[in-house]
């Protein structure tokens, strides 16, 4: 599903938030690269939050890599991509 508009994509992160309460994020940098017109990060995050569904404290480690391209002397972010760390088990 791609969303139309600025409306439409702040009327899903508005529902997406629903599901979050009382959170709390830490970022770890793993990598940046940075020319003079575009830069790319990528970083872990951490974060714990209240479901808001079943109220259980929850833990999400995810993957992140971002783009930023520069305009006007600022950076702005154009691409974020995370996804969760897996949780390696052993062969049964």
């Amino acid at each position: 599903m791609t969303d139309k508009s600025w409306e439409d994509a702040m009327a899903r992160l508005a529902a997406a938030q629903r599901d979050f309460v009382n959170g709390d994020a830490t970022g770890i940098k793993g990598l940046a690269i940075v020319g003079p017109e575009v830069a790319c990060l990528v970083s872990l995050e951490r974060w714990t939050y209240t479901n808001a569904r079943d109220r259980a404290e929850t833990k999400l480690d995810l993957r992140v890599t971002q783009a930023f391209r520069r305009e006007e002397g600022q950076w702005r972010l154009v691409h974020r991509h995370a996804d969760s760390l897996m949780q390696k088990h052993a062969p049964v």
